[in-house]
């Protein structure tokens, strides 16, 4: 159970956002703006689920906007995929990076929340771990390599390109595989 608090400094006070079963994880504010983004595996748009059991809870995340000057209740949900989407970072008060999933490896993806385009933006074969990008749009991460965890930084970043989808990675086709055999039953 992970919910949603805004700390605020200047008045020395916290405000809880969310509280309920749903797990609310890399909340980050966009930029200049009061609203934030953040990942959950939350099927509702409201912050207050009292009605929620452990079975109802999904195995995926999806990111979520939250703006306390349009609504202190609901949210809007920017994802609706089967995959783990996460670690969002703001590019700008429109603009998202985030890591998903859908190979099998985390890659980096882009949102545009006004428009909800999406493009994928790395196709690496090993999962990004942590990401930051920096103001001129440098991007550095981590990821294992040669069984150790290793810092690249300030690679560039393509963001108006949307690369090809790759085939799905071992990872994922075993993982598929298993899913079958589950649900076949």
């Amino acid at each position: 159970l992970i919910d949603l608090f805004v700390f605020n400094v200047k008045q020395n006070t916290i405000r809880q956002i969310s509280n309920d079963l749903y797990d609310e994880t890399y909340p980050v504010f966009l930029k200049g703006s009061n609203a934030f983004v953040f990942s959950s595996n939350r099927n509702v748009d409201t912050l207050f689920a009292p009605q929620v059991t452990l079975s109802s809870l999904k195995d995926n995340t999806n990111l979520f906007v939250y703006n306390p000057t349009i609504s202190t209740t609901k949210v809007k949900q920017l994802t609706n995929t089967q995959y783990h989407e996460s670690n969002p970072v703001s590019i700008s008060a429109t603009e998202i990076a985030y890591t998903q999933n859908e190979t099998g490896v985390y890659n980096l993806m882009s949102l545009n929340i006004s428009t909800g385009e999406t493009k994928l933006l790395t196709n690496y074969q090993q999962d990004i771990l942590q990401f930051d990008i920096s103001y001129n749009k440098n991007f550095s991460f981590t990821m294992i390599n040669k069984c150790r965890e290793k810092l690249f930084i300030n690679h560039t970043i393509n963001f108006d390109t949307d690369i090809a989808k790759p085939n799905f990675t071992p990872r994922k086709e075993a993982h598929n595989f298993i899913d079958n055999i589950f649900n076949s039953t």
